[in-house]
């Protein structure tokens, strides 16, 4: 399942929606609240991120985005598909690269992709944000990270991905199919 927030603002697995009448989790009805869906990220808390593994059999996949970021918007939708593909062995991680000014775009985007776990907005400096992420990640946006179960990162990249390369990262990070329920295909 996607993340969740714990008390200590870092991310566990869950959904957080709330079931109709048809039993299916209907997003525009969470039981999450704004300030439960979009978490503050300071630098700090993002190197404490990193370095807590995902955990045996779990891969984590990082994607910085904005409202704004065109190539960003395009690729949304790839990885809500991926985590709602992959619930048991894969945490999506979603970073807003959006302004503080802007929260309630990216907090609108994220209840129209239908994003029912905690997601993150980036907070404090540029620099020390880019450098908590990776070493060598320019800034640019999207931008995407994948670990393995041990924590160890598998990818990274700048720029805007398919669907394709995404599921092919995570698999190569140590994500096997036939431990899922679902598949892409």
């Amino acid at each position: 399942t996607p993340p969740e927030a714990s008390s200590s603002g870092m991310s566990t697995a869950v959904s957080t929606s709330a079931p109709t009448e048809q039993g299916q989790a209907d997003p525009s009805k969470s039981l999450m609240s704004d300030a439960e869906r979009l978490l503050d990220l300071p630098p700090e808390d993002l190197d404490r991120l990193l370095d807590m593994p995902p955990g045996p059999g779990r891969v984590r996949l990082v994607n910085v985005w904005a409202t704004w970021c065109a190539p960003c918007i395009k690729e949304f939708p790839y990885l809500v598909q991926l985590a709602r593909a992959y619930p048991e062995n894969l945490d999506v991680v979603f970073i807003s690269a959006d302004f503080p000014e802007d929260r309630s775009r990216a907090l609108d985007f994220l209840a129209e992709q239908e994003v029912d776990w905690p997601s993150y907005l980036k907070t404090g400096r540029d620099a020390a944000f880019i450098q908590a992420l990776s070493k060598d990640w320019s800034g640019a946006i999207p931008f995407t990270l994948v670990q393995r179960a041990d924590g160890s990162i598998s990818a990274e990249w700048s720029g805007e991905a398919d669907l394709e390369r995404f599921e092919a990262e995570v698999l190569a990070a140590g994500l096997s199919p036939s431990e899922v329920g679902t598949s892409m295909r």
